[in-house]
This record gives structure tokens, sequence and C-alpha cells, in this order.
């Protein structure tokens, strides 16, 4: 059975999850499709990730208001060990969380900003070069700031579903490569016999764990400290 950053044993989550195949290579990786049908999912999705992510990581995530940035981030914070509630920065620009074995959260939030240089103001290049995990919501408003290796996930609401979500999971750089490879092999199951014809690629959330009890991840704070 998989375990977390904090050796406790996880449980298979039981929601079947639908997946579409990815778009052409590029040249820097694939470009990973699925598809959420709840929140839930949603956030399996972020633990799926959470796992293979390592200190010094960044994940930009896009998508409209609503689209489940947060909750993406939710599920990214249970695999590091946080057991605190996490809630959007929009009004904190910056919260930061302590997880298991002393790995660090920052969970950034760019919507609010007008000017690049107001970067400088929150210390936002120091904070994604450090040995934090970074996960920057609305990352791409300034897209020349943009750091030289991150995963871009980006998220759509499906026109099937007012809860459904479309999730689209790009590596730039080589480390996000390996980190979106190590996703797809180690937590899902996928090698390379699972890959489709013409580069395409389906991933099933469905056996994608999650930790037994989120309240008793070691490391948490009773809240995250805002910067």
């Amino acid at each position: 059975m998989p375990v977390a950053h904090d050796g406790k044993a996880l449980a298979p989550i039981p929601m079947p999850v639908s997946a579409l195949p990815s778009g052409p290579l590029s040249e820097e990786g694939h470009e990973y499709i699925q598809r959420t049908l709840t929140p839930e999912e949603t956030v399996a999705c972020g633990v799926a990730l959470g796992r293979v992510a390592q200190p010094g990581d960044v994940f930009i995530l896009t998508g409209d208001l609503g689209a489940g940035k947060t909750q993406f981030t939710k599920g990214i914070a249970q695999a590091l060990g946080i057991g605190t509630p996490i809630t959007s920065p929009t009004f904190n620009i910056m919260l930061i969380y302590e997880g298991a074995d002393g790995v660090q959260l920052n969970h950034i939030d760019l919507y609010r900003l007008d000017d690049a240089l107001q970067l400088d103001d929150i210390d936002y290049f120091g904070c994604i070069e450090s040995k934090a995990v970074s996960v920057v919501e609305w990352g791409d408003k300034f897209g020349a700031m943009m750091p030289s290796d991150y995963l871009e996930v980006s998220m759509e609401y499906d026109a099937e579903s007012a809860e459904a979500r479309r999730i689209s999971t790009i590596a730039h750089g080589p480390r996000s490569v390996q980190m979106l490879m190590d996703w797809l092999e180690k937590e899902c199951g996928m090698g390379n016999s699972s890959r489709a014809s013409g580069g395409a690629s389906y991933i099933d959330i469905s056996a994608i764990a999650a930790p037994v009890e989120a309240s008793e991840a070691i490391g948490s704070r009773d809240g995250g400290a805002a910067l």
C-alpha cells in the first residue's frame, strides 16, 4: 500500500474518473489531460502529484475563478503531510505551511497583483527558488516572470457537468518532465506499455490514494502563516 511523506498508510479513493487522451508530444514532454467529475476527484489529482513532488518544485496553476485551483492545492498539501485546512490566499497573497519532514509549502495567489514590480514586494522569486514546494495560482499573469522549470496545471470547466473539470498538465523543463513521468509511472501505474498511439496517454485517477486521516499528518500547523 502506498505511504505518505510522513510514513502513514494511504487508503485508496473509491471514485471513478474519466480520462481524455493527450495532444501531440512537445519538445519538453507530454501534455496529459484528464477529466474529474467532483471536487474530491480534483483534490485526488493534487494528492497524486504532491506525492512525487520534491523540495524546489514549482506548480503554476491557471484557470478561471472557481475552476478548482485551491482544491488541487489541497491535494498537494495532503500529500506533503499538511493537516491544516487549505484556503485561497487571494487576500493574503501568500500562505506558508510546514509539512512532514520539514517540507514547506508556499501557496501563492497573484490574482490581486497589477504590476510585475509587485512580485519583489512579496519576495516571489526568493520563494519559488527556495527549497519549498511552491504552488502559484494565476501564475501565468506575468508570463515573462515564469521560472525556468515548472509544471503547468490548467483547469477548465467541463460543459457536461457543473462540478466536472478538464485538467491539462504540461511540463516545462527537465525536472518537471521527470516529475510528470514519475506521477504516471509510480502513482497511476502507467509505463510505456500504457502509452496509446500517437503519444496520447490515459490517466486512471481511480488508482490514486489519499491519506487515511488528514488530521494525523505530522508537522502541520494550526493555520498557514501569511506574509
